[in-house]
């Protein structure tokens, strides 16, 4: 007998498509936020950063972190900020994200961006891949017991690496924001954590729980 899991809805059974046992595919992105606080509606937020080693998973585009250096940049602003009884969310408006190829290998944070060094230096190299997000949320802990996490959709629309993407649209950006981060340099608000992957449209076939039944010959 073969064991499975399945959701319930309404009489029928809905399968989701099966993933496979391969390293993920993702973009995973490490940087940190600078404003003029108080973050209010109308807060202009900018965050730089830098792409992680593949350690775990794969990029989705070629890479060589020897021989160059992967930074993005990304300004938004804060659209709304809506209150409820277990989290604060920041609605950010839609934002151009753009990714750097550089060998020059010279992204420095300095301090109290911006300044000589910051953005200029994450934004200079090559455009491997540039895109949009959009439905940016972040959710914080009214409470304080835990940091923020973010979430928004991406559409990439151009770069050098832009046709090495197999997926089409369809892309998540998952990650989270770390308010007491040690790392901090002096003048940032906040660290920016970001995973993007791939997430769908995620395929499913609608069947009757007697036809799943013979399917996986469970009696």
């Amino acid at each position: 007998m073969r064991t499975m899991l399945v959701v319930l809805c309404m009489g029928f059974v809905f399968l989701p498509l099966a993933i496979g046992a391969q390293e993920q595919e993702q973009i995973s992105k490490y940087g940190y936020s600078y404003f003029t606080p108080p973050e209010n509606v109308g807060t202009v937020t900018t965050v730089v950063g830098k792409l992680e080693p593949p350690i775990g998973f794969t990029y989705p585009f070629t890479v060589n972190f020897n021989a160059y250096e992967y930074t993005f940049y990304l300004q938004t602003t804060i659209i709304a900020i809506v209150p409820g009884p277990f989290s604060v969310d920041y609605y950010y408006s839609d934002a151009e994200i753009v990714i750097y190829e550089d060998p020059a290998k010279n992204a420095n944070y300095g301090i109290n961006p911006p300044n000589a060094t910051s953005p200029s230096t994450f934004r200079n190299g090559t455009i491997a891949l540039r895109g949009m997000l959009s439905n940016i949320v972040r959710s914080d802990d009214p409470f304080g017991f835990f940091d923020p996490t973010l979430i928004g959709d991406c559409t990439f629309t151009d770069g050098t690496k832009f046709y090495e993407l197999t997926q089409g649209p369809g892309w998540t950006m998952h990650g989270g924001l770390i308010l007491n981060d040690p790392t901090t340099p002096s003048g940032y608000k906040h660290a920016w954590v970001m995973k993007t992957f791939f997430t769908g449209p995620v395929s499913t076939q609608r069947s009757t729980w007697s036809g799943i039944k013979a399917l996986y010959e469970i009696e």
